[in-house]
Parts: C-alpha cells; sequence; structure tokens
C-alpha cells in the first residue's frame, strides 16, 4: 500500500490497536488513519484506549480520525463524554494529524450532519483557524492526497 501511496483507513476498536501499532512500527511509510477513534469506550475506564492511543500517536505515520463518537453515543451520559474524547484526541495528535469526518449516512442514527458539524466545530474551536482549517480538511487533503 505505501509503495502505491495508498493509505490504510483502519476500523478498530481498543482491543485493536496492539497489532495496529505494531504495524504503523513494522511499515512507516504507510499512512494509516484511525477511524472513529478507535472507538473508545464513552464511559468507564478508558486507561487502554488511552494508553494505545498515545502509542499510536506517537508515530508520525498514524492521524486519526474525529468521526462516530456522536453515533456510538446511546444516551445523555454517553455525548456528554464526547468533549473530554475529543480534548483527549487533540492533546495526543494534535491538529496536523486529526482530521473530521461527518460519519454521515449512519450518523443519521444519532443525530444530523448539521448537529454533528456543530458540535465538532464548537469543540476545536481552542485550536484557532489554523487549527481547525486543518482538521477540517487539510490534514484529509495531505493524507488522501487528494
Amino acid at each position: 500500500m505505501s509503495e502505491l501511496a495508498l493509505s490504510f483507513d483502519a476500523l478498530a476498536r481498543p482491543h485493536h490497536l496492539g497489532a495496529l501499532a505494531r504495524t504503523a512500527r513494522d511499515h512507516p511509510a504507510l499512512a494509516i488513519v484511525i477511524d472513529h477513534a478507535a472507538n473508545p469506550p464513552l464511559l468507564g475506564d478508558r486507561s487502554v484506549w488511552n494508553g494505545r492511543m498515545r502509542e499510536l500517536a506517537a508515530r508520525s505515520n498514524v492521524v486519526c480520525k474525529v468521526s462516530g463518537l456522536l453515533t456510538q453515543a446511546r444516551s445523555a451520559d454517553e455525548r456528554r463524554a464526547i468533549p473530554d474524547v475529543v480534548a483527549r484526541l487533540v492533546d495526543m495528535f494534535g491538529p496536523q494529524r486529526l482530521l473530521w469526518g461527518s460519519d454521515w449516512p449512519v450518523l443519521n442514527q444519532a443525530s444530523d450532519f448539521a448537529g454533528w458539524l456543530e458540535l465538532a466545530q464548537e469543540l476545536l474551536r481552542p485550536l484557532g483557524s489554523d487549527g481547525c482549517a486543518q482538521v477540517f480538511g487539510g490534514v484529509a487533503r495531505r493524507v488522501y492526497r487528494v
């Protein structure tokens, strides 16, 4: 994949992240996109997810897609946990290695495009206009070569 300048989108869960970290280590020229932030537990213990995501964030060939979180949230308590997850992702990856994803049309099961976009823009606003420009387009253009 890396020889063809392709990227690898990994739809992963926390228990897959160890294998994904090995792949990132063994294939440093391969651009890896972690879809849906690896579906972190929105409630309860996030220590495994946090540790493994930090390991992946240390690899320069890995980026993370801020997507699927609202779709995953089944309760009001889970929705209230989304800002903390996004803040952790920003801390780990920074705006240069985060990209926003709509999760549309699956998102329609939980919300709508406009609602998720508005929430994501609010949560990422502290990155400033340059950081938001990266998350909402720049990183995707770079990784997917569009």
